[in-house]
């Protein structure tokens, strides 16, 4: 790929990048003023409810970040009172898992409607073909970031 190629494919995934999240934005906004919430912690909030008991070393590697990533995230969940964690009894005590509370369901159950309503908005705007077109492309990127980035580590 010449230099002007690479300077072409650089702007076009900016672009892609300031779409994502000048379009975002919004939705992340809302839920940070009104729940205290991340973007990150809705989305720990959305595999916990999908998932009877996950554990933490589960939700790591979901979410692709460290075990003590997901301990400080869950920490923070914890005392806005949305999950709780369950220490197993066997085979091995230490193992944690967490479940939403019933405020923590609620929760959830608010968040999802106005993602919904903002995803109906952004299919609406780009179509359906579109955006399972972007969507394929970006988990084709992902799975060659973790090629590229396993090679690095190697």
């Amino acid at each position: 790929m010449t230099q002007p190629d690479n300077v072409l494919e650089m702007t076009t995934f900016n672009h892609l990048y300031q779409w994502l999240t000048n379009d975002l934005r919004p939705f992340i906004s809302g839920i940070s003023k009104k729940h205290h919430l991340t973007y990150e912690q809705y989305m720990l909030l959305q595999i916990i409810g999908d998932n009877e008991r996950v554990s933490g070393s589960d939700l790591a590697v979901h979410q692709g970040v460290s075990r003590a990533a997901i301990s400080r995230r869950c920490r923070e969940l914890q005392l806005l009172g949305l999950i709780n964690g369950i220490a197993r009894q066997e085979p091995d005590y230490r193992m944690t898992y967490f479940e939403l509370t019933e405020y923590g369901q609620q929760v959830t159950a608010e968040l999802n409607v106005a993602y919904t309503k903002w995803l109906e908005n952004v299919m609406s705007c780009y179509g359906t073909d579109k955006l399972t077109t972007l969507m394929q492309m970006v988990n084709e990127l992902l799975k060659q970031a973790k090629t590229a980035k396993a090679v690095v580590n190697s």
